[in-house]
């Protein structure tokens, strides 16, 4: 997985669209959005099956985590279009 170097500063869009591109995804932001909801998904799963129990104490937490990641991702092609 290629690096991308994270600065503070920078706007949110575009350290996600300098991720994809990273990884060679040249994606709308519909399948990013519909990728992020898969995720979102399935990690309470791979939460469950790590070993480390502590990490489970985010599983409450994850349902708070979408709508402020699908404003980011709403951003990619600059028309405010959020849906949940």
């Amino acid at each position: 997985m290629a690096e991308t170097p994270v600065v503070p500063t920078a706007d949110p869009k575009q350290i996600l669209l300098d991720a994809i591109k990273a990884e060679g995804l040249d994606i709308a932001e519909d399948a990013v959005l519909k990728l992020a909801k898969a995720i979102m998904l399935a990690l309470p799963a791979f939460l469950v099956a790590t070993p480390n129990k502590t990490d489970d104490i985010l599983i409450p937490m994850l349902p708070f985590l979408l709508p402020p990641l699908v404003k980011i991702i709403d951003q990619i092609d600059g028309v405010d279009d959020q849906v949940l």
